[in-house]
């Protein structure tokens, strides 16, 4: 029996020298959580608050979007220079001098040994975006408008700072209210003291001076929805009327910008197209990205700029000079247009601000929240990638008042271990439980370890599904030990309990590969358009107790995919495996039930011709015998045919065996009545040679039909099992699916 030991150190060898997956720790809770700060329940000790500042307790400095990413190399532009070098964001704030739309603040003192000491003191209350909570027309003549010639009533709004090359760089947006997507105004604008005085692009070009109060951008329009006729205005905002790009799913706000360390302090380490010695990257809600030139970044020239146009399942970005061809790198929870009530139960739901790199596992962090109504939890979620546009992959959720949450490497970073990664690394929050909802920091501090271990040891790779349940708890082992699953050249396992059980419409809507974590199942239906991502019985896609089922609607299917967070037509795609494709040797084994007309159990290659596609199915309607077949329904193809026609409702292990060949050699191993036999012995096929086209593996469609399939288990491997393999694995699969209340046959 192979022990997970040996995985684990193979990988913490393999991890001296390149990239490792990173992962939760146990933490305090099991959840890797370690600690937290409540900076309103706390009481002061050893603060002295001094003219604008503030020390912890129910007093003042409350806001939203509590955000401190500006990390200085010193302190010696601050208005605390003795201070830490951070400075934070602040929406919608009452601070002790001052109050507003959007503020800036010094996080002066702040450590995880001694709290209660810490010191947030003003640095700029921008009053030029507002002096008063939610001023829309400031500077006079933008009344309420999000962009020239519209109304909607926007103000000004702040969401990420950065520091590059000893210079402040603060987003500003025009926003609709607090999770609304709309077509806004944002831009950029920089400090060069530290946040005592800014310039926005249009001074900046023109040799202006900076201004204390924040230089915000001018509209001069007469009335609201009008047209900004400020002679100011095209060159002061840098993306007018910006919105969410094709296909996104969060709310555009404004860029946020990739953490990779303190000024002065970056890594040299990071190659590709978002290495922090030449580029600055930045990544937006709705989960598009971009970049410049680190050397044209201070010229606030948006034509410098490029925006990610697509990316393949391998994070590699094709770039682009139009924004609005920008196509996001990942997805978030499908909602009704509004954040708060989001309906599915596993994707995060956005995102207040970019990655960060963690320069231990050479890999990228990255928080995100899920709000939801109906009394399910709020909570905050990580996402990671091996590089900085993916493919993102959820690694865990915990129920948190999270309000805006970001990765924070400036506030409490210990590494207690290179070899292998182990650090801790803080996420600050704005906690809105208190009295009247107003937001107050909340810092909680995390333990981070090595991800998935390599797929040697006999542990599942995917466990957690975001509701606290399991899946259900497969052992992959070298085949020797009984009641487990064998790992020898298993390329693809699916267990299809990643919902636990919840049948609830549009809820859980993956399925992750449980021995390797490499690839998920998504659910796509066509109404129109395709549509993926969304579990909807009414389409034809519905979760059961004990597994997910294809019905007849709208070419319901499930989908390979790289990611839980990238899908769609341009993003995260994932082919099915490679020893599928052209004239292959492969196995997939499955349990199946039959509810009605099947003419695709599961499929991949090109439908739509013969030898270009390979699928387990029907040739004729409801009732008809199952076959491997090369092509689709109304195609001619070629195919082994036999004389089993499953029971509709009945539970079955069916194995598809092919051997690459001209022709290729099939089995199909069913096991009926507790007996497996080979259901194709003795059955021959026409001389051809597959060409099996690169596709994404496909559970129930052929391109104009739907399938009426229920699903319990499927496995891929990289040859054909034997007679001896199939047995052990239709044993193992009989007593796994009892376990939920399948009856296999």
């Amino acid at each position: 029996m192979r022990l997970i030991s040996f995985g684990l150190a193979t990988l913490i060898a393999a991890t001296l020298c390149a990239q490792a997956p990173i992962g939760l720790g146990p933490g305090t809770s099991g959840s890797g959580l370690l600690d937290t700060f409540d900076w309103y329940a706390a009481t002061p000790a050893g603060c002295s608050a001094g003219a604008r500042g503030t020390c912890v307790g129910s007093g003042v400095m409350q806001g939203d979007t509590l955000l401190y990413l500006g990390w200085f190399a010193d302190a010696s532009l601050l208005p605390i220079t003795t201070g830490l070098p951070i400075l934070g964001t602040m929406n919608d704030f009452a601070a002790k001098t001052c109050s507003g739309n959007m503020g800036v603040t010094q996080l002066a003192e702040w450590s995880w040994t001694n709290p209660t000491a810490s010191r947030l003191y003003e640095v700029n209350c921008m009053a030029g975006y507002g002096a008063t909570q939610g001023a829309s027309d400031t500077p006079t003549g933008w009344k309420g408008n999000c962009t020239s010639g519209t109304g909607g009533g926007c103000g000004w709004k702040t969401l990420s700072m950065f520091v590059r090359d000893n210079k402040l760089y603060l987003g500003v947006h025009r926003s609709g209210g607090m999770g609304g997507a709309s077509a806004h105004d944002a831009t950029l604008i920089v400090s060069e003291d530290g946040g005592q005085t800014w310039k926005n692009p249009y001074t900046l070009a023109h040799g202006g001076s900076a201004s204390a109060t924040g230089d915000a951008p001018s509209c001069g329009a007469s009335v609201a929805g009008g047209a900004c006729t400020d002679a100011s205005y095209p060159g002061s905002i840098m993306w007018p009327g910006i919105y969410g790009g094709a296909g996104q799913t969060g709310v555009a706000y404004n860029w946020m910008f990739y953490q990779y360390g303190q000024d002065g302090s970056l890594p040299t380490d990071v190659t590709g197209d978002c290495n922090p010695t030449t580029y600055v990257c930045a990544m937006m809600g709705d989960g598009t990205v971009a970049r410049v030139l680190r050397s044209d970044l201070p010229l606030l020239d948006a034509s410098r700029w490029q925006y990610g146009a697509s990316v393949d399942s391998l994070g590699k970005v094709t770039w682009t000079s139009t924004v609005t061809d920008r196509r996001p790198v990942m997805n978030f929870a499908r909602d009704a247009g509004d954040y708060t009530t989001i309906t599915e139960i596993v994707r995060p739901g956005g995102i207040i601000a970019a990655p960060a790199y963690i320069k231990e596992f050479r890999a990228y962090l990255m928080s995100a929240y899920v709000y939801h109504g109906g009394g399910l939890n709020e909570k905050l979620c990580f996402l990671t990638s091996l590089g900085p546009f993916g493919p993102w992959k959820m690694i865990g959720c915990t129920a948190q008042s999270i309000g805006s949450n970001t990765v924070n490497l400036g506030l409490g970073y210990t590494v207690l271990s290179t070899s292998p990664p182990h650090i801790q690394v803080s996420v600050a929050t704005d906690i809105k439980t208190h009295t009247g909802g107003v937001g107050s920091p909340y810092f909680s501090k995390w333990d981070l370890v090595l991800g998935t271990p390599a797929p040697t040891g006999d542990a599942p790779m995917y466990r957690d599904t975001g509701l606290g349940r399991m899946n259900s708890g497969w052992q992959f082992t070298a085949g020797d030990v009984a009641g487990t699953f064998s790992r020898k050249g298993l390329l693809w396992a699916f267990d299809f309990m990643d919902h636990g059980g919840w049948t609830l419409d549009q809820g859980y809507p993956f399925v992750h590969d449980v021995a390797n974590n490499s690839a998920v199942l998504y659910p796509c239906y066509t109404d129109g358009a395709t549509v993926c991502g969304h579990v909807y019985a009414s389409k034809g896609l519905n979760l059961l107790a004990n597994g997910i089922q294809a019905a007849s609607g709208y070419l319901p299917h499930w989908e390979s995919n790289i990611s839980d967070v990238s899908f769609g037509s341009v993003v995260g795609n994932l082919n099915a495996p490679a020893a599928m494709q052209g004239n292959g040797t492969f196995s997939v084994v499955g349990v199946f039930r039959s509810d009605g007309i099947t003419p695709n159990v599961w499929a991949t290659g090109d439908l739509s011709t013969g030898n270009a596609a390979v699928a387990l199915g029907t040739s004729t309607g409801a009732g008809a015998s199952w076959n491997v077949q090369w092509g689709g329904y109304y195609v001619g193809k070629n195919m082994y045919a036999s004389a089993f026609t499953p029971t509709t409702g009945k539970w079955y292990y069916v194995a598809v065996t092919v051997t690459a060949g001209t022709p290729p050699t099939a089995r199909m191993w069913v096991g009926q009545s507790g007996a497996l036999s080979d259901v194709l012995s003795g059955v021959s096929s026409g001389t051809f040679t597959p060409s099996v086209t690169a596709t994404p593996l496909l559970l129930g469609k052929d391109p104009t039909l739907s399938t009426n399939v229920s699903y319990g288990a499927l496995l891929i491997y990289d040859h054909a099992l034997s007679y001896i393999e199939n047995a052990a694995l239709y044993q193992t699969l009989k007593v796994k699916m009892l376990d939920r209340g399948i009856t296999v046959q």
